[in-house]
């Protein structure tokens, strides 16, 4: 995939993630993942950022998420997540890898 979705597709996905994170929450999928406090975290096709709050609160304030995907959307959406809890520890990347 070379170019993002439509943002009337990425929006619906956006959706039903929320909906499968209430069904099973991300943190308790992060419990299986053995991310120790001051890692370096690769979110790759991090999508709206189900996975990125309970990454950070296990990467920590020494700790890095670099958050990846090619559509602005999906930036926007962690970039937000990031304000809201005041973290430093994301970085941002609008990306399309070419073959």
């Amino acid at each position: 995939m070379d170019k993002p979705m439509p943002d009337l597709m990425f929006n619906g996905m956006s959706v039903m993630f929320r909906v499968r994170d209430l069904l099973q929450p991300r943190k308790k999928v992060l419990e299986e993942v053995d991310i120790q406090p001051g890692a370096w975290v690769l979110d790759y096709g991090c999508g709206p950022g189900g996975y990125v709050v309970g990454t950070a609160e296990r990467v920590g304030a020494s700790g890095m998420i670099y958050a990846l995907d090619i559509h602005p959307l999906a930036i926007q959406s962690v970039q937000g997540m990031a304000r809201k809890r005041g973290k430093r520890t994301y970085s941002f990347s609008k990306r399309a890898l070419s073959r």
